[in-house]
């Protein structure tokens, strides 16, 4: 038997963790939805947003290029 040694988690190196955060900030935190097709639509509304201006996130992905 070999142990292997895993790096600790680290959020702030994951890209996913990056956007989440990003998009609950802008989008989902302390806001109430009445439906859940009400935070579906906020969510598409801001991954639209970005796609029209990636500039918004750029710095959160540049470590990963």
């Amino acid at each position: 038997m070999e142990v292997f040694q895993l790096p600790p988690y680290w959020p702030e190196l994951n890209a996913t963790e990056r956007i989440w955060n990003y998009t609950r900030k802008h989008v989902t935190h302390n806001r109430f939805f009445e439906q859940p097709q009400d935070l579906c639509d906020a969510l598409f509304n801001r991954f639209d947003y970005v796609r029209k201006h990636h500039q918004e996130i750029e710095n959160l992905l540049r470590p990963f290029f």
